[in-house]
Order: C-alpha cells, then sequence, then structure tokens
C-alpha cells in the first residue's frame, strides 16, 4: 500500500511537470488544469510530510474543505472552457448550483467532510458526459483529441472512486483491516487517471507546430 501510495504520487508530479511545460503557451483549458494538478500536488506534499498530531489533524480537515471548493471551481471551469454552445451554459448552471450547494454545506456542517466529495463526483461526471458526447457528435478523430483522454479520466477516476469507496466502507464496518488494504486500490485508480491527463497534455503538444 505503501508503494502504491508513492507510485501514485510520482504519477502526479509527472503529469505536473509534464502539463507546465506544454500547456502554458498553448491552451487557457490545460493551463487550469495544470493549476488544479499543482493545488493536489501541494495538498499531496502537506500530508505527505506532516507528522500524525491533533493540531496537523485539524489543520488538514479545513485544508480539506478549502481544497474541495478549489478542485471544483478549476475542474468546473475547465469544462466550461472546453464546451461549447449549449452544453457551456448547462455545464455553467450547474456548476454555480453545485457551487452554491458545496458552500451552504459547508458552512453550516450539514454532512461529514467525508461525504463532501460526492457532490463533485456528481458534476464532474456530468460534465464529462456532455463532453464526450459533445466529441462524438463532432465525428473527429477521438484519439488526437486532449480533451478527450482527460475528460475520459474525470469521467474514470469519479466513477472509480464512488464505487470503490461505497465498497470500501461497506467492507471496512466488518473487517476494517481488509477495507485498509483495499483502499490501496484507490492508488490505482489514481495512478490511471494522472496517467490520461498527462497523455492528454502530449496530445495537445502533438497538435501544435512550432
Amino acid at each position: 500500500m505503501e508503494f502504491l501510495y508513492k507510485l501514485n504520487l510520482v504519477f502526479l508530479t509527472l503529469s505536473l511537470i509534464t502539463g507546465f511545460f506544454l500547456s502554458v503557451k498553448f491552451n487557457k483549458a490545460l493551463l487550469i488544469l495544470t493549476v488544479y494538478l499543482f493545488g493536489s500536488f501541494l495538498v499531496e506534499m502537506f500530508v505527505f510530510f506532516s507528522k500524525s498530531s491533533n493540531q496537523i489533524n485539524r489543520i488538514i480537515l479545513i485544508g480539506y474543505n478549502i481544497y474541495v471548493i478549489f478542485e471544483f471551481c478549476f475542474i468546473c471551469w475547465f469544462f466550461v472552457e472546453i464546451l461549447h454552445g449549449t452544453s457551456k451554459k448547462i455545464v455553467r448552471i450547474v456548476s454555480i448550483f453545485g457551487l452554491a450547494l458545496l458552500l451552504l454545506l459547508i458552512y453550516f456542517d450539514v454532512i461529514p467532510q467525508q461525504q463532501m466529495f460526492l457532490i463533485g463526483i456528481l458534476v464532474y461526471t456530468f460534465n464529462a458526459i456532455l463532453y464526450l458526447f459533445q466529441v462524438l457528435n463532432s465525428k473527429s478523430e477521438i484519439h488526437h483529441q486532449p480533451f478527450f483522454w482527460i475528460a475520459t479520466g474525470i469521467l474514470f477516476f469519479n466513477c472509480g472512486s464512488f464505487f470503490l469507496s461505497s465498497f470500501i466502507n461497506f467492507i471496512s464496518q466488518y473487517d476494517l483491516n481488509l477495507g485498509s488494504k483495499l483502499f490501496s486500490i484507490n492508488y490505482i485508480v489514481n495512478i490511471v487517471y494522472y496517467s490520461l491527463i498527462t497523455y492528454g497534455f502530449i496530445c495537445q503538444r502533438k497538435l501544435v507546430r512550432f
């Protein structure tokens, strides 16, 4: 499990580096995604190097709420940039509603922090499906579309995280040790996610002529 966790950090770092060098001067949507990856990298590094203590755990909980909002804003912004026409308007409305709901739940502390990500999962999944329909209707070559791979990664990651979290929470009620071991599968989902994002960055590089 420790190996997979560190491997996950390696793939996140590689994705961030690839995005930094290949997105800044090429595409606004990819630049937005790179900023999101940078935020994820900072959070992961803080957790990785922090020592277990009540004070640190409290900071992590506060930081988690901030990160959830940060992630929501940047991923939705990414989809607003890559969608067109009516789909763009729908995503804007859904994203604003989702953000307002998220802020209200955080402010009033209605649900546990571990369940906050469910709102994002629903919105990201909806946005990704809208984009994939847009690509399929465009009749373009999918394998050359950088955003196709990224949207697929977002869809895969969020659907996988939802089912894994539900399954692991169920198993943990009966066997906490087994539930902890199964959580390592989540790192594999993360690795696939960052790999698809990295490939999306590389596809964008191939489309640019110097």
